[in-house]
Order: C-alpha cells, then structure tokens, then sequence
C-alpha cells in the first residue's frame, strides 16, 4: 500500500512540478504515511489520506506487492483478476470482484474468514486441500421466510428455497403402508379421513337434522324401564332397572349357543369351581353327592362276600381303603391269608373293610344274629319249636300235642306220661299239678316252682324238700357249678380260657369271651360290642394356667377341664418369692381336680398363697 501512495504522490508531484507556477508546496515536516494535497487555498501541504481521496481504484493501480496486508477490498469492483502471493487476506471482505478468478490464494494466505459474495465469473476456485474447518450457517447467505433448501429439479442441481406449495409438491400422501401428507379434504362437514387415505362419510350415515332422541329396550328380555322418551326438545331420559325375583343372575343361556343374557337362577355350569379341586361338591339327581367327589377314605359297598370260600379273595396287603363287603355266610373259622384277630366266627350280615393294611370284621350294633340256631329270614311257628305244636296267643303258650318224656300236657294241666325218659320244663308261675307217677327220674329241674326243690326225689308224694337235707354239688348240668368254693364255681362257668381274656356280654344277650388282644392293640367299641383295634389312641396334650384365689387355698384343688391321662400330669409353680416345686406326693389327681397335699398344703414347705401361679401340664 505504500508503494501505491508512493506512486500516486509521485504523480501528483510531477503534475504539481509542471503547474509550479500556479501554486506552491507548504512547508513543514511530513509524516511517512502523509502526503502532499491541495489545501484549497492555492497552496499545498502534507497530510493523512483519507478515503475520500480516492474516489476510483481501478485494478491498473494494484501492482504485485509481497510485504503488506490487504484488509479491505470492497471498491476492487472493475478488477479481472486478483492475485495474491505471499499476503495475507483477513478481517475483511472482497465484496463484488467482477474479476473471473482469484488465484494463489492458498490457506497460508488466508486467516479468520472465507471470502463470501464473490460474483461474476466462473466462481473461486479453491482447493479442498486449502480449506480447514467448516462452514457455520452464520457463513451461509440467507434465504426467505418459511421456505427450506431443497431441490425440486427433477435432476441434480443447485439448492434453491423452496416454498410451501413446493414442498408439498415433493412429499407422499400418506396410504395404509406409507407415512405423509394428509390428502385434501376437498371441503364440506360430512366426510372423514379413513385409514386408506381418502376421505369418505361414514357407513350408513345421512344427512338430516335431529328431531328428538329417544332409548329402548330392545333385548329379548328388556332389564329397563324407560320414561320420558323420546326428548323431541330438552329434557331428561329417565331409565330405571325392573325389579327380579330373589336369588336371581344376570348371565347367558345354561346351555348352547350364545344368547342375549336375563336374570335366571344360578345352576351347576355357572360355577367353574364346582366338582372341581378345592371347590365345592355338588348333588346327583337324587339329592346326593356323587362318590367321585367324597373321599378316598369313606366305605364303598363292593358286594357279598363269601368266607367259607373267600370269594372274592381277600387277602391282607392288597385293597383300597374304605372297601367293604357283606358277609353272606356263617363260618367260625379263620380264612387264610386275613390275620387280623377280629376276621373269624363269621355271622350274615357282618361288615367286612379294609383298613389300608388289612381286612378287618365289623359285626352290625344291632339285628338278631340267629332264631333257635337258624339264620336269615327265619318264620316262627310251634312246629318250629323244637317240635312243639300249639297256640300262642297274648302272653300264653297252649300246647296241644302230648310232650314224650316225663311229663305231658293238655293245654291247662300237666299229668304223667305213658314213658319215662329225662328233660327241662319251664312252667308258669303257680302251675297246676296233678298227682303224678314219676318212677324213678335220674333228674328233674323245674323252674317257677316255688318252695321246692325237686332234686335227687325218689317216691313219696311231694317235692319238699329242706336245703339241709341236700348233701354234695350240684352239677353244672343241673343248675349247679360242681364246685365247693366261690373261685372255683367262678373258673366253672367262666367262659375264659386263656390269660388275658375278658368277659363281655353279647347279642344274645349272654357271657361270652373276648380274647386278649395283640400287643398295641386298644380296646374300642365296633357296632356296640367290645372289640380290639389296631387303631392307636392319640393322647392331646393340655396346658392350664391357675392365678390361686383365697378361695383356692381354702379348697386346697383346682379342677382341670379335661381328665388327665395316668401319669401324665406335671406341676410348675411361680411365687412370690423362690417357691419351692413340690414333690410327685405333694399333690393327688382325683378324676378333674388336682388336690394339694404334704408340702404343697396349707403348712407345707412349699405350701401354696393365694397370687401364686400354678401351671398344668397333661395328657387326655
């Protein structure tokens, strides 16, 4: 830039040289960026230049400079071509070169800027290799209001802005499969979008203007009931429900296809659980549970059972719990293969079951077992009884064939037989007798024969006969024990036979003997008779808690709510201070009391005061 003043101030002082005479230069010292100008007076002097000086700058008066610094070049506007070597362009702008290049503008060359806004020409040529960084949209030039930077050519082409309508030009309507614009509606209030992309009224619709708006009831059995309908200008739709019989649902049909639901009673299929596991059982037709829905451990009738052959066959080990069988024969013995000691002395009708490990006998709590040794549906009649013939009638027994023996009879007396032989007669009280002939009986009992004792008689005319006059035992065939003592009359008529056994009375009813039973067996009752079981007695464990009362320790007991199990029972006591615990003998159980004693009685070591706690612990 020097150079250019320097040249331009050489200029002007040759043109100053030749018009010396028509002015002078003023005097003083000039700076070295000053220069000589007319002062407007005639004269001259040296000054600053200003940017007035220069009005035009054409491109001729640019010569090649290496050493300085191009800031501003915005009145390069007639110049072909700028090259620059060695320089620096920064700070500033070229603004319109009208030149067709600029060439030798490396990056070297260049600091802070990318000159912008050059026009005309073939455009800056400018290697990439010479470009860093990037350009900011600051940097970029600005396009109007809503429109975007596209290409709408066809082809590939400059950037242009594009507007709305060319925008939407470019973009898809959207389909079922495709995403874009929303098609035109073409206008009107009837039509709406549809998901295919196209506009149509609704299905079914008209058009038309609403003139009242009513609600029915239009289900096969109508739930509502509807008033005030229909509304024709304002108004309010009163909708009640009807009323249904109790115990009543709102569901479907019972059964087929599906129907418009009503108010009905529940049954078996509405309910998911029923039958069904942790559910609730239901009823047969007949008002009874089904036996696939109780429990494996309930009695299933199977049938008759036949001991003497063992069919079916039983055997222990093999059946299902709960099975049960009616015994349709008698038989004493045992049947092989069922070991457990109530399976013998079969009678009909008795309950055979298993038990989950073996067969065991039930005999029925009530029913006649035989009549005069015969079982089943046995029809009395006198011929029946052991030969007897006659009539009974009320509370009186006629017999009306002649009894073969010792005695006979003809329905109001009993008189000597023809024969002689022995038996037993059982007579009314008071009965009539006649003078009989007995000959020599080898025995007569007569029973309900007051005041005599018609043993061992031979002759005479009556049966009276003083006890002290009777000598020796009186057989068991006779009535008697055949025995002299207590004990040994007792061992006569017992029906025991093995230690162990006990005696309990039967059916019948009579003495009868049950024997002992295997080891952990427990005594219980099977259809009102004694009977041993296999099935273990679980004692339940009690614990009780007594704060003693005045009243307590002047009873000396407490009574438990429950019957302690045999030496079962233990005391704990807390005192007042460090109560003693007493003894095994400091307290008695008597049935549901525990009775304080010794040591634990009033005067005792440990004896009890009322605050004391007594806890007891025990078995039922």
């Amino acid at each position: 830039m020097s150079q250019i003043i320097t040249k331009f101030v050489k200029d002007l002082a040759i043109v100053s040289g030749s018009s010396a005479a028509h002015g002078k230069i003023g005097s003083g010292a000039a700076a070295a960026t000053s220069a000589l100008f007319s002062d407007g007076a005639g004269g001259t002097s040296f000054r600053d230049i200003l940017s007035s000086d220069i009005s035009t700058l054409s491109v001729a008066n640019i010569t090649a400079s290496s050493n300085s610094t191009l800031t501003t070049l915005s009145a390069l506007t007639s110049a072909t071509s700028l090259a620059v070597s060695g320089s620096q362009v920064s700070g500033g702008t070229f603004g319109a070169v009208n030149g067709s290049a600029i060439t030798n503008l490396a990056a070297a060359n260049m600091s802070g800027v990318l000159p912008v806004g050059v026009t005309g020409g073939s455009g800056l040529s400018i290697a990439t290799t010479q470009l860093g960084g990037q350009v900011t949209l600051a940097q970029l030039p600005t396009i109007a209001n809503d429109t975007i930077l596209g290409n709408n050519s066809g082809s590939a082409g400059v950037p242009i802005a594009l507007t709305v309508a060319q925008v939407n030009a470019i973009l898809p309507v959207f389909t079922s499969s495709l995403n874009g614009l929303v098609p035109a509606s073409g206008g009107g209030t009837a039509n709406f979008l549809r998901a295919d992309g196209t506009f149509a009224a609704p299905s079914g619709a008209t058009s038309g203007t609403v003139t009242s708006v009513g609600f029915a009831d239009l289900s096969t059995a109508p739930i509502y009931t509807v008033t005030n309908s229909p509304v024709t200008t304002s108004g309010t739709l009163d909708i009640t429900l009807n009323t249904q019989a109790a115990n009543s649902v709102f569901a479907g049909p019972t059964t087929g296809s599906a129907a418009q639901p009503a108010f009905r009673s529940l049954v078996v299929a509405d309910l998911s659980f029923a039958g069904a596991a942790s559910g609730v059982a239901t009823l047969d037709g007949s008002g009874k549970i089904p036996l696939s829905q109780l429990p494996a451990t309930l009695m299933e009738f199977k049938g008759s059972w036949n001991p003497n052959t063992n069919t079916p066959a039983l055997v222990d080990g093999t059946g299902t719990t709960g099975f049960t069988y009616w015994v349709s024969a008698l038989d004493l013995s045992p049947v092989a293969g069922l070991s457990d000691p109530s399976m013998y002395n079969f009678q009909i009708g008795d309950l055979v079951i298993y038990n989950g490990s073996a067969w065991v006998l039930v005999t029925p709590a009530a029913g006649v077992q035989s009549v005069n040794g015969a079982q089943g549906a046995v029809v009395m009649s006198m011929a029946t009884a052991n030969g007897f013939a006659g009539t009974y009638t009320g509370t009186a027994l006629t017999v009306s064939t002649t009894i073969t023996g010792i005695l006979q009879g003809n329905g109001t007396a009993i008189s000597a037989a023809s024969t002689t032989g022995s038996g037993a007669v059982v007579l009314a009280t008071n009965p009539v007798f006649v003078t009989p002939n007995l000959g020599t009986p080898s025995a007569i009992v007569l029973t309900n024969a007051s005041g005599v004792l018609p043993v061992g008689v031979t002759g005479g005319s009556g049966l009276s006969i003083a006890s002290t006059q009777l000598t020796g035992q009186v057989a068991i065939a006779n009535g008697g024990t055949g025995q002299s003592t207590a004990a040994a009359a007792f061992a006569a008529l017992s029906p025991l036979t093995t230690a162990g056994d006990i005696i309990i009375e039967n059916n019948t009813p009579a003495p009868a003997r049950l024997g002992i039973g295997s080891t952990g067996q427990v005594l219980t009752v099977v259809a009102g008779l004694p009977a041993w079981s296999n099935t273990a007695v679980t004692a339940v464990n009690a614990k009780e808690t007594f704060v003693l009362s005045g009243t307590d320790i002047t009873n000396q007991f407490v009574t438990l709510a429950h019957t302690p199990l045999a030496n079962s029972t233990d005391l704990l006591i807390q005192g007042a201070g460090d109560q003693l615990e007493g003894a095994s003998y400091d307290y008695t159980v008597s049935g549901a009391t525990i009775v304080f004693q010794n040591g634990l009685a009033t005067g005792g070591v440990s004896a009890l005061v009322a605050g004391d706690i007594l806890q007891v612990q025990y078995e039922y």
